[in-house]
């Protein structure tokens, strides 16, 4: 769920990094060149980018709809395309099969085995649709802390990653105990604490 739809989970980040100056001009400039782009060849199976607040489509971020006040909105666009293991193996056996039937061969070798495998793939991945899923991100520049509406591993790594490489700023997930208001020495204390059983 997003941020516009009611109840959602969230990572919540620190921002770190030297920000350019003309800090607005470079986060458009940055949304508009990592911006969403579909997937090009027929055995792609992932792609990511930005898009408008909670629109699939927006690619364009028109108007600066991102920018409100001190925040800035907008989503992770995630598409992934993949074969159902199920489907893949069934077409795997029927290629096998007619392999054999027209070499008049009751076995195949390994290397045909692998190339059958990966024609299949290719052919069923051409076929199939990429599912896309929003991802919302809340960021609050002056105070340099940022929300993702998701707590998926897989997710996390997928945006941090494209978070870096387009910004030249650091997420780091935000850990109470590292918060900015704990005074130094509670914050030396915390970080010597080690894991203990009470069993």
């Amino acid at each position: 769920m997003g941020f516009l739809t009611g109840t959602c989970t969230f990572t919540k980040y620190r921002i770190e990094g030297e920000e350019p100056i003309s800090f607005r001009d470079f986060v458009d400039e940055r949304l508009k060149k990592f911006a969403f782009r579909e997937l090009e060849g027929a055995s792609d199976e992932k792609t990511t980018g930005w898009v408008g607040l909670g629109n699939v489509l927006d690619t364009a971020f028109l108007n600066a709809y991102y920018s409100v006040g001190d925040y800035l909105a907008f989503s992770l666009r995630i598409d992934r395309r993949s074969v159902p293991a199920a489907l893949h193996k069934k077409h795997v056996l029927e290629a096998e099969e007619k392999a054999r039937t027209m070499t008049g061969r009751r076995y195949l070798s390994k290397g045909e085995k692998t190339e059958i495998k990966d024609r299949v793939h290719a052919v069923l991945m051409s076929k199939v649709m990429a599912v896309p899923s929003l991802f919302d991100v809340c960021w609050c520049v002056s105070e340099r802390w940022l929300l993702l509406a998701s707590l998926t591993p897989k997710v996390r790594e997928e945006f941090e990653k494209l978070f870096k490489r387009c910004f030249e700023l650091e997420p780091v997930p935000f850990v109470p105990w590292t918060a900015r208001y704990l005074d130094q020495e509670l914050e030396a204390k915390l970080g010597r604490l080690a894991p203990a059983s009470f069993v």
